[in-house]
């Protein structure tokens, strides 16, 4: 038998910290960062009601302690934003001093940095000539001073300069030209009266009101959640951006150093510049579906583009009727079956059709086919491309809506049959990247059905049947929201409307200066358009243009 040594008893080794690739900083929140219910934390109440009172006898004096990364600068940062923008406080100036080691180092910095926090222009370096600094400068201003000090630590860390500015306090507490103190500190403040002995010039406890951080109440927490809940929608938009593949979309954006950005500034980024590399770098599902999508019949792709349409109220039978195909037994091939295959189309409990995300949507209208182009144009006139593009649709495909719909086609019939032609008109003149099909807002109805960007970003958004004043009107407006989100220069609202119907006569407004309105009124053959607009900052002269298909018929 061997012996083993005894193996001394150890305490258990503490476990390592986790370090993650990216810590955010942990700092006082400004006011665009979070929303913060403020108004139900007792100290912040406390502070902004005794600050909001002008005529008291003694000024209030704060010392807001507590733990570090607990939001005592955050609130303070929050009296700041009161001061500013509140017009009942607008007699008083809020000095922000955020004290360092270095500031306490010797006196004359101190009296002078503080001082420059005043009137940048301060050479003082005494207690003296700091006092007179401040009633100077208030009665020039004509306001009270409200003085805020952060790291009150490092002050109390010198006894002798801590003296005196506590003796500054006592003094402005009785000043006309004076409205209030905020010192904020850590919890070790609570300890300066044994450092000092209880000596009652220094302790902070004898200056004025000592305010110690609590914890939010489930009550707060519950209204601190409510502010927020805003903000859960971005993830439900991710979510119902790319449905099924969730993960690789958070894993784009963090690996390209976007997760910082709020939606409005992550969605251009995303839809304009990065969707491309996103699908063939890290959504492979989505990529290999639209390559996929090249090998459908053309009675598939018909399916395809009504279900688009009506995205989630046709059933396969009404699908195949619509596509000219009698309704089958249960037992036969369906029309839709490879596009629920395919994963790109789901059914419902009651048999509807949708697709199954709405970054899917622009998948499948971005794979729509290649047609043969007879007339290339640039995009340096976007009405001349336009009239280009509707000289090259199918007649038939949009004529088949119309017969559907006896008011108007609609919009996503032009919309798919003009990306169509102009993603290969552009393709004809050599330019094979810049346009993007339906970059859109998910959930909202902001969006442009057809974006190029090719150095200057031009922007369709097309509109079928809007008749009235009001509801031209409603589409400018929605085109300018769309325009400022990503940045579009020329923004061209397409309004397309059958010859028969009374239009009123709308081209510009006002109030969108940069929005341009086309009718392209047509046929019902769908052969023929008339475009009537106003050039963008030129006379009142409505132009006109009339445009036939080349493609008279196709099957």
């Amino acid at each position: 038998m061997v012996e083993l040594p005894e193996v001394a008893v150890e305490p258990p080794k503490k476990k390592q910290r986790l370090e993650g690739n990216r810590i955010v900083f942990a700092g006082p929140l400004h006011q665009d960062e979070c929303a913060v219910p403020f108004d139900t934390i007792d100290a912040f109440r406390q502070i902004k009601e005794g600050l909001s009172r002008k005529e008291v006898i003694g000024h209030p004096l704060f010392l807001l302690y507590g733990p570090r990364q607990f939001g005592k600068t955050t609130i303070a940062y929050r009296i700041m934003d009161w001061i500013a923008s509140d017009s009942s406080v607008a007699d008083v100036k809020c000095v922000f001093f955020e004290m360092h080691e270095s500031d306490v180092a010797a006196e004359g910095t101190f009296w002078n940095r503080l001082g420059r926090c005043i009137d940048n222009r301060n050479a003082g370096c005494d207690y003296d000539s700091f006092m007179q600094l401040v009633e100077d400068c208030a009665l020039q201003d004509r306001k009270q001073l409200c003085l805020i000090v952060d790291g009150m630590n490092h002050l109390f860390s010198y006894k002798e300069l801590a003296i005196k500015f506590l003796l500054a306090l006592r003094k402005w507490k009785a000043a006309p030209y004076f409205r209030g103190f905020l010192g904020i500190g850590s919890h070790e403040l609570v300890h300066h009266h044994e450092i000092f002995r209880g000596d009652d010039k220094t302790s902070p406890f004898n200056v004025g009101n000592m305010i110690k951080m609590a914890p939010f109440s489930v009550e707060q927490m519950s209204a601190f959640f409510k502010l927020i809940e805003p903000r859960y929608s971005f993830l439900s938009r991710f979510n119902r951006l790319v449905c099924g593949v969730f993960g690789s979309l958070i894993r784009f954006t963090v690996d390209n150093d976007k997760w910082t950005l709020e939606w409005h500034e992550w969605e251009p980024w995303f839809q304009v510049g990065a969707f491309s590399g996103y699908l063939t770098q890290y959504n492979n599902t989505y990529h290999r579906i639209q390559g996929d999508l090249r090998s459908l019949t053309e009675l598939e792709w018909e399916a395809l583009k009504y279900i688009l349409e009506d995205n989630g109220s046709l059933t396969a039978s009404t699908v195949e009727g619509y596509c000219g195909i009698a309704v089958r037994g249960d037992q036969q091939r369906r029309l839709v079956d490879p596009l629920l295959r395919m994963g790109i189309v789901v059914q419902g409990s009651s048999g509807g059709l949708a697709i199954v995300s709405e970054m899917m949507c622009r998948v499948c209208v971005e794979a729509l086919p290649e047609r043969e182009i007879h007339q290339a144009a640039n995009t340096d006139d976007h009405v001349l491309l336009l009239s280009v593009a509707l000289g090259q649709v199918y007649p038939k495909t949009i004529s088949n809506h119309l017969v559907r719909n006896r008011q108007a086609p609609s919009e996503s019939a032009f919309h798919h049959e003009l990306y169509s032609t102009i993603r290969d008109i552009l393709k004809k003149g050599a330019l094979t990247r810049g346009i993007y099909a339906e970059v859109k807002t998910p959930g909202s109805r902001r969006r442009a059905d057809i974006l190029i960007a090719n150095g200057v970003r031009v922007a369709y958004e097309l509109k079928s049947n809007q008749l009235r004043e009001s509801e031209i009107e409603a589409a400018a407006k929605q085109a300018d929201e769309y325009r400022q989100q990503f940045n579009v220069d020329r923004m061209v609202v397409v309004n397309f409307v059958p010859m028969g119907h009374t239009l009123d006569e709308v081209y510009r407004f006002t109030r969108f200066p940069r929005v341009q309105i086309v009718h392209a009124r047509f046929a019902d053959s769908c052969d023929q358009f008339s475009l009537q607009y106003m050039y963008l900052g030129e006379t009142n002269e409505v132009k006109r243009c009339s445009v036939k298909c080349l493609v008279r018929n196709n099957s």
